[in-house]
């Protein structure tokens, strides 16, 4: 327990770091996302509906479904011609390429982790729907990409031990 000196000497931090949170939290509320064209909105909402089917093999490890799933992602964003989106995903893709012939667990979820900030990248930066959030588990220090209507509690993907550590990071 403090008492009143260390207080008043932890006093002026306090604040410093707690208007630092609220100017930071301010940006992510305030922030508007990009618009996308209607053809590019749902090419990228495809690669993010085949994203929770890889997700999902993650949730409960299955190696044949997460090649599959990889392949299936990365074929969605393939398909997407925005020169500036398929730049933000190309190491998601290259990742998603690996994923797809690797029978490494754990190399797999390093993986599916880059994948992941990728996604998290575009989904902060662009208005590609409310569906989708950013969670993280402080646990792992990973982040993933999920489906909020299909279901808001934490699936986390990386710890099978503690499927729901961590937080829902964005709310679109």
């Amino acid at each position: 327990m403090l008492n009143k000196i260390e207080f008043k000497r932890r006093s002026p931090m306090f604040k410093k770091m707690t208007f630092a949170m609220l100017i930071l939290a301010s940006f992510n509320l305030f922030a508007a996302r990009a618009p996308l064209n209607d053809k590019v909105k749902t090419n990228v909402a495809e690669v993010l509906n085949a994203n929770e089917e890889l997700h999902a093999a993650f949730f409960e490890y299955n190696n044949d479904s997460v090649q599959k799933a990889a392949m299936n992602v990365a074929k969605k964003i393939m398909a997407i011609k925005d020169k500036e989106i398929s730049k933000l995903l190309k190491v998601s893709h290259d990742k998603l390429m690996v994923m797809a012939k690797s029978e490494d667990e754990k190399a797999n979820k390093e993986a599916f982790y880059v994948v992941s900030l990728g996604l998290a990248n575009i989904i902060r930066k662009y208005d590609v729907g409310g569906k989708w959030n950013v969670y993280s588990c402080p646990m792992v220090k990973k982040s993933w990409v999920q489906d909020s209507a299909k279901n808001d509690n934490v699936r986390n993907p990386y710890a099978p031990e503690m499927p729901g550590c961590g937080s829902k990071n964005t709310s679109f």
